[in-house]
């Protein structure tokens, strides 16, 4: 049996695990990097690093979290891989609130964050496909099993944030060819290829803000109902993954032969 070490990122409203064995809160690594605070936990077999994206109670807006630091850590426990955990919004009325989204690709509009420009060998990177195949493999059964609706499908439009994208904005993105919002996976997507660690990111959408065809406020119920619910689902998603990689000890590995060259 296999001894697996997963790095779990945790977006907007996730902030810690309650259902699992915590081993240490803010887990002493030796690593100490700077707004890098984790948790680890344990399941069956499996050690679970748990980074809250945004800090223990969201102090930490996209544009200031220490995405570098954060994968650098998580590279240095030596992870298998990570699910990074987020919310997106969606521009295409086909895909609605409450949905998860494996998007196929991404189109980076942030700005001077750290990491984006961070190399190792002095090699370009390329990030195609951007999320492990096998990663997704493995979830669009256990959603499945789940039945939770997931979608693989999409460009995901990361934008720097925080404030949200206007009207012309949306409009815009969708003539590039976007399909939903973010505002923070394009560092980690990118550093994740740079660290050869198997990354995926489940998205949920959480608001219609960005059908630009009509008006919706991110504040009303049912967009913050929305938003919560997806709290209560993380938990029953990372769970019924770890049982799959306990029970079938499958092999999480970085393969992207063409991840650089010189």
């Amino acid at each position: 049996m296999k001894n697996y070490k997963i790095g779990v990122i945790g977006g907007s409203g996730i902030y810690t695990l309650k259902n699992y064995k915590l081993f240490a809160d803010n887990f002493d690594h030796e690593f100490h990097h700077k707004n890098t605070d984790i948790e680890k936990y344990g399941f069956e077999n499996i050690e679970i690093f748990f980074l809250p994206r945004h800090g223990e109670n969201h102090t930490i807006l996209p544009h200031e979290i220490d995405y570098l630091a954060n994968m650098q850590t998580l590279s240095e426990l030596d992870v298998n891989g990570i699910i990074s955990f987020c919310t997106v919004g969606s521009m295409d009325s086909r895909f609605k609130a409450g949905t998860y989204v494996v998007p196929i690709d991404i189109i980076d509009f942030t700005q001077n964050r750290k990491g984006s420009n961070f190399v190792k060998n002095n090699k370009h990177v390329n990030i195609q496909p951007v999320f492990d195949a096998g990663l997704v493999s493995f979830f669009k059964q256990i959603f499945i099993e789940k039945d939770i609706p997931l979608v693989n499908d999409g460009v995901l439009v990361v934008i720097e944030g925080p404030r949200f994208a206007t009207h012309a904005e949306q409009i815009m993105y969708k003539t590039f060819g976007g399909t939903f919002v973010n505002m923070t996976q394009a560092q980690e997507i990118y550093l994740s290829h740079v660290f050869e660690i198997p990354f995926i990111s489940l998205c949920h959408i959480t608001d219609m803000t960005s059908i630009v065809e009509k008006e919706y406020d991110i504040y009303s119920n049912e967009a913050v109902s929305t938003f919560r619910s997806n709290n209560d689902k993380v938990e029953n998603i990372l769970t019924a993954f770890l049982s799959f990689v306990d029970k079938n000890n499958p092999e999480i590995k970085y393969n992207n032969p063409h991840q650089t060259f010189v």
